[in-house]
């Protein structure tokens, strides 16, 4: 008589069964000109490829000896610290450089990483007060207007050397 209620429970099916379609869902509700009932998108998502896997930053060496001697921050106290409890120490407005172990093989291709600066010590770094800076890492040759650039220096198996400045 009343098809809408019933005595025995509903199948429960899930909200977004694939889930690469749910980012296409969520990106098509709030952008109406990439919307593929009119259109077919023009390139694919970098989440598309779920072949690669995620590039994964496993240490930070930050140079302490080479930073050191080009500041002239050698001697002080915080550098020379034993073993992890040292700390790197640069002068302002001097390049200095960092060396990363990554996970995999660093592709510019497909591989996007930002570099987050702050100031130790600080309790609530902000962007505001300048004690808390975010800049995307840029590959050789790349000038970007920001306050800070991070470029990469040398790129070798597993491993990049980034210069900051």
């Amino acid at each position: 008589m009343y098809p809408v209620f019933r005595s025995y429970p509903q199948p429960v099916h899930p909200v977004h069964p694939d889930r690469r379609r749910m980012f296409y869902r969520f990106y098509d509700r709030y952008r109406l000109f990439n919307d593929r009932s009119v259109r077919p998108f023009p390139f694919r998502f970098y989440w598309e490829d779920f072949g690669v896997p995620v590039l994964t930053i496993y240490y930070v060496d930050p140079c302490i000896e080479e930073n050191g001697e080009k500041h002239r921050t050698y001697r002080y106290e915080l550098m020379t610290r034993q073993a992890d409890r040292a700390r790197l120490v640069v002068r302002r407005g001097q390049e200095f450089y960092l060396h990363l172990g990554l996970s995999r093989n660093y592709d510019p291709a497909i591989d996007g990483v930002s570099i987050v600066f702050t100031l130790d010590g600080i309790e609530k770094p902000q962007y505001g007060h300048g004690t808390l800076v975010a800049t995307a890492l840029l590959n050789p040759g790349e000038i970007s207007e920001a306050d800070w650039q991070v470029t990469i220096d040398a790129i070798e198996l597993n491993f990049l050397r980034i210069k900051a400045s």
